[in-house]
């Protein structure tokens, strides 16, 4: 390996086995707080074993929020834990995002920080609850959807995002730039060319135009994204 001695930086060699076991080895960890833990396959390595895409791994909360209290409790409980093996430390920050559909979540995960520079869409963002408002509860009574279009809060180093499940929610989604629906860099070239910045602004070409200008690839990571499609 190669090292630097540079402040606050280590530098080796990339390990792409390495790095595959080691996020294997976390979404084991990670099956305390979820039954169904998974990434998005990338492809397969030289060793013949399946990779996982960009280091993000997807964790179903759904039917265990309620036994840590909700979806914030949930999500604090898992980046504290984290944090005592070493994730979330200076330089080293995890991003959390609960959100209503895998691709939803993923976008809010990796683009939604860009967001907080902009007032109009930081004042959506609290960490309490406005005086009148009411959460979604489940039948024992757990909140399980904040009564904000989205939650922002910051543990240590890493990011916390939940977001609802209404159409204040969704309304809040689109405010992402279209990079948060996964798509190939070509295809977000194409859509830079266009002027087309925002989920708010592709949805207003509608999906037969989509299709026909930019592939089935847009349609399809839409509906992943607002959880039509799976």
């Amino acid at each position: 390996p190669f090292y630097a001695s540079m402040p606050q930086w280590y530098l080796e060699d990339s390990d792409p086995e390495f790095d595959r076991d080691a996020l294997l080895g976390l979404a084991q960890w990670c099956e305390q707080f979820s039954p169904l833990v998974g990434c998005e396959p990338e492809g397969i390595g030289p060793t013949g074993r399946q990779r996982c895409l960009d280091g993000t791994l997807f964790l179903d909360a759904t039917p265990v929020v309620s036994l840590f209290g909700g979806e914030r409790a949930w999500g604090r409980k898992l980046l504290s834990d984290l944090a005592t093996l070493g994730y979330g430390h200076p330089g080293y920050g995890m991003r959390l995002a609960i959100a209503g559909s895998i691709g939803a979540a993923w976008g809010v995960a990796h683009l939604a920080e860009s967001l907080l520079h902009d007032s109009d869409i930081r004042n959506f963002q609290s960490k309490e609850s406005p005086a009148g408002s009411a959460a979604h509860r489940d039948h024992h009574g757990t909140e399980i959807d904040p009564p904000q279009p989205a939650l922002f809060e910051q543990i240590g180093e890493s990011f916390f995002w939940q977001i609802s499940l209404g159409e204040s929610g969704r309304q809040w989604l689109s405010q992402l730039p279209v990079a948060a629906l996964r798509l190939p860099g070509e295809v977000l070239d194409k859509l830079g060319q266009l002027g087309v910045r925002t989920i708010a602004e592709l949805e207003r070409l509608g999906r037969s135009t989509l299709a026909s200008r930019l592939g089935d690839i847009v349609p399809l990571r839409l509906g992943q994204f607002r959880g039509t499609v799976v």
